[in-house]
């Protein structure tokens, strides 16, 4: 029996292209290939997928539902083999000037950018490559060599073969409406969130504290939504 074909990732960065160009013209450009290569190469994946990925008129193209779902998926399984190749070349250049760093999704948004223009001002031959990642795919990362160090926030794994440093502290803060109860408030106590609908910068640290604090992030808001639905 012939096996199924499958989608190359050449057509799945084809497509990623097209979805975000939205133009057959501007993504053919973009790729440096022709438009009617590009039109193939999208039809082509249409039929292995089995449905209809893009609307097409004279002017621009628009995604179909099932278009948007894929382009979804597709950007995941670019992202993913991009970071595949990138550490597969730094674990073997590990000999020379390299260095693999994961961080946490909320890292850019606090010192982390500046501390790696630093670092690089410092070490300009070195490699730097830089993958986000949760706290826990970090400690694995590491334990299997794939990263050398990495930046998250406590608690910190239990494993005596790592060596943790404090690099920093930070605070939360909560954002809300002036017309909020809590808002005149200097101090919020975060047991008094619980009922609240939010969504949390670090999510792994927020769901700590509010874990302490003795309520469960998902579950707090949950039952905020089925209290505005009662309303």
């Amino acid at each position: 029996m012939n096996q199924p074909a499958e989608a190359t990732l050449r057509q799945l960065r084809y497509f990623a292209t097209l979805a975000e160009e939205r133009h057959f013209g501007k993504a053919a450009s973009r790729l440096g290939i022709s438009q009617p290569s590009l039109t193939r190469q999208i039809q082509n994946l249409e039929k292995i997928v089995g449905a209809a990925l893009v609307e097409r008129n004279n002017r621009a193209v628009s995604l179909t539902a099932a278009g948007e779902a894929f382009v979804e998926r597709a950007l995941v399984t670019l992202r993913n083999h991009d970071q595949s190749v990138e550490t597969a070349r730094n674990v073997s250049a590990r000999r020379g000037e390299s260095l693999a760093i994961g961080f946490e999704c909320c890292a850019p948004y606090h010192d982390f950018p500046e501390v790696m223009k630093r670092f690089m001002a410092l070490y300009p031959r070195t490699r730097l490559s830089s993958f986000a990642m949760p706290a826990a795919e970090q400690a694995e990362a590491l334990a299997r060599r794939r990263i050398d160090a990495g930046f998250l926030h406590p608690p910190v794994p239990d494993d005596p073969a790592f060596t943790f440093d404090r690099v920093g502290e930070e605070h939360f803060v909560v954002a809300m409406p002036s017309s909020h109860r809590l808002a005149a408030r200097k101090r919020v106590p975060c047991s008094q969130l619980a009922p609240e609908r939010f969504a949390p910068g670090c999510y792994d640290a927020v769901q700590r504290i509010c874990s302490a604090a003795g309520f469960n992030l998902i579950y707090a808001r949950f039952l905020a939504a089925w209290r505005s639905a009662e309303a």
